[in-house]
């Protein structure tokens, strides 16, 4: 399941929320692939881990796995 907020600053908010109902192996935050902006073109190569983990559990069918993200880390090309 992915959920989508419309601001990073609120799906940290709700990925806070549902880690402490459901736990922190349920409940995954898909990172920004940059550390500034994507024009910039600074990708973080930490986040760039994190989100390949983060998209893998999703792919991993044996587990409910939760990902929270906001609309413009979702939509980056990274």
């Amino acid at each position: 399941m992915v959920l989508v907020h419309d601001d990073a600053d609120q799906a940290a908010y709700l990925y806070h929320d549902l880690v402490h109902f459901f736990g922190k192996e349920q409940v995954l935050m898909l990172p920004a692939s940059f550390k500034k902006s994507i024009k910039y073109g600074q990708d973080d190569a930490g986040n760039n881990i994190l989100r390949t983990v983060v998209l893998s559990a999703l792919q991993n069918q044996e587990k409910k796995i939760m990902a929270i993200v906001s609309i413009k880390q979702l939509l980056e090309a990274g």
